[in-house]
């Protein structure tokens, strides 16, 4: 009663309105900041493009460029007036709270911190202490982060003061909806403290290891992915045995899992309120789990966003009430174990190894023989993609009865890959290449057939000769590095970027651009192209228009009435339905905030 009082006065004298815990976001345009000290640091607030700070009572100070938010060591005191502020994004309301007191650039300001930052990284000791509420330390912290895909530098984070009553780990990383992939780091407390809906509402997050997390003093990891319907894969390996796991699977369908000898999957709940989904039987599953035991499930590149390499699991077969069953406590179980969906024969591959020929075979003494199909054991796998609508066929004579699926023509940067795995002819005697579908929106994605080998059609991935300049064309952006094998980035250079190049350089199966300055970038045909590209740098809308938040024109952020003509900084470009192989895809405009339509009828580069 003291602190409801308490809080009372103070909103009172700051002009605050201090609201009620609740679970969801609610951004609004009645947002208040407690009143602080203008100091020079503040001055930036006109432009509304601050790009450094210091954290208001504390000694944390931060900088933003080029989409990377660096925070120093230091403590840093959460800085809220009001429960519901620190529900919008804990960070967000610090950096605001480090530059203005005008309470009209409130919601300029947020939206300007929530478009400019794709990256975080701590570069020393950062150490979370409790704010103007006692219940508020980590919980929030790194939510409502929408364009982040890359964490960085969090073993520095210290989260020793996180318990029950600060709300302990709560959301902490929730609502960030651009992150795909993240490892966790121990973030070891010694208290006991929740980690319930901790990535709830991360809608893009398809791989997620928690294998570092130490939650041996963890409570309530109910909901930790609630909402996070692409999470295919998790680690939970090295898991002490969690108070209960109550609804810890809401709203997931994971296809692979790896879980530790001491987790309980229906510890503290019935079973079906962890809501671990089983396995959907198709063509390609079987509709059981298997755990991989002796046999192979890697990723390429060891990068799930990648797809499988190798899919051969030759461990027990488990329904999914077998699977509970298993991690109840009553079986003696050793080590961590990964689970993924039983696969049909037809869908179980493994890449095979590229074989080295002896550089002084042994003749073998029999008769030479004309092979009908090319010597496999000496055959070394390599890359294509599709620069023209093709199609895959489940024989090397194709038919329509034998054609599995089309692959439609995509932008360069979207073009589909295959792992072409053999060469034959067909009984025509046309060149076939024997592939694997990389494309993980593909029907067929992880099967194998045939294609052609038409250069009409087909192309290497990388470049072969060296044109004078390339531009940039991946969306994120490209690395320059010292040397061909791309290690310990120099340079980053934005999309559309236009460099002058050298010569091509061979590094094991790939290309690489030497540059003029004598760095190196990728000569993936997805990263560059060949020539100058150009994309204007302002259009002007001729008819009403909307920006979203999505490339596929989604969720829609603002409305732009026809009258006002509104004039849009264009920071780049991408394609809708960018991972379909039956859709082409449609040209955008990436712009502050979002993406807006790039067709003509709609919007001008003349004015």
């Amino acid at each position: 009663m003291k602190r409801q009082i308490w809080l009372f006065v103070i909103s009172f004298v700051l002009g605050i309105c201090v609201t009620s815990p609740v679970a969801t976001f609610h951004h609004t345009n009645q947002w208040q900041l407690p009143m602080i000290q203008l100091t020079a640091r503040n001055a930036q607030a006109d432009s509304l493009a601050p790009t450094h700070g210091t954290m208001a009572d504390s000694d944390v100070t931060w900088t933003l460029k080029n989409g990377v938010l660096s925070l120093s060591g230091g403590t840093v005191t959460p800085y809220a007036a009001s429960y519901s502020q620190v529900e919008n994004g804990l960070l967000l309301y610090d950096l605001i709270s480090s530059v203005s007191t005008d309470s009209s650039t409130y919601d300029a300001l947020y939206t300007y911190f929530q478009n400019s930052i794709t990256k975080v990284q701590l570069t020393g000791k950062l150490t979370l202490s409790n704010g103007t509420f006692s219940n508020v330390l980590a919980n929030y912290f790194f939510a409502h982060l929408p364009n982040v895909t890359t964490f960085s530098g969090l073993d520095n984070l210290d989260v020793s003061g996180a318990t029950n009553d600060t709300n302990g780990l709560n959301y902490m990383f929730a609502y960030d909806t651009s992150l795909k992939t993240f490892t966790a780091p121990s973030l070891t407390d010694a208290n006991s403290h929740p980690l319930a809906y901790m990535f709830a509402g991360d809608t893009a997050l398809v791989n997620l290891d928690l294998s570092q997390l130490d939650n041996t003093h963890a409570e309530q990891v109910n909901n930790m992915f609630t909402g996070d319907d692409n999470l295919s894969v998790l680690n939970l390996s090295n898991w002490a045995t969690p108070s209960t796991t109550r609804y810890l699977f809401d709203g997931v369908n994971l296809q692979n899992i790896t879980l530790s000898k001491d987790m309980r999957l229906d510890n503290g709940a019935f079973i079906s309120n962890s809501m671990l989904t089983g396995p959907t039987a198709d063509t390609n599953f079987t509709g059981n789990w298997q755990s991989v035991g002796d046999g192979t499930v890697d990723f390429i590149n060891n990068d799930p966003l990648q797809g499988y390499k190798d899919y051969d699991p030759q461990g027990e077969v488990l329904s999914n009430l077998d699977l509970y069953s298993r991690y109840k406590g009553d079986t003696a179980l050793t080590g961590n174990e990964t689970y993924v969906w039983e696969p049909t024969e037809s869908y179980r591959f493994t890449t095979p190894d590229p074989v080295i020929p002896n550089p002084t075979p042994t003749p073998t003494p029999t008769t030479p023989t004309t092979p009908s199909e090319p010597d496999q054991a000496t055959f070394s796998p390599f890359s294509v993609v599709a620069t023209k609508k093709i199609g895959l066929y489940s024989t090397k004579n194709f038919s329509t009865a034998s054609r599995l699926t089309w692959y439609v023509k995509k932008p360069q940067m979207k073009q589909p890959t295959f792992t072409v795995i053999g060469e034959t002819k067909s009984t025509a005697g046309n060149a076939r290449y024997h592939v694997r579908d990389l494309n993980s929106a593909s029907p067929t994605y992880g099967q194998t057939g045939y294609i052609t080998t038409n250069s009409a059609y087909v192309a290497s991935p990388y470049y072969q000769s060296a044109p004078q300049t390339v531009t940039v064309i991946n969306p994120k952006g490209l690395n320059s590095y010292p040397t061909a094998a791309l290690s310990h980035p120099i340079t980053h250079y934005r999309q559309g970027t236009q460099l002058t190049v050298k010569k091509v350089v061979t590094h094991n199966a790939t290309t690489r651009f030497l540059l003029n300055d004598g760095t190196y970038i990728s000569a993936n045909k997805h990263l560059v192209t060949a020539g100058r590209q150009s994309v204007p740098t302002k259009v002007r809308a001729k008819t009403a228009v909307n920006r979203y938040a999505t490339v596929n024109l989604t969720h829609k952020q603002q409305h732009y009435a026809a009258k006002s003509h509104h004039v849009f900084k264009v920071l780049g470009w991408d394609y809708s339905r960018g991972t379909s192989t039956t859709t082409p895809g449609t040209l955008r405009y990436r712009v502050a905030g979002g993406y807006i339509t790039a067709n003509p009828k709609f919007v001008t580069t003349r004015y």
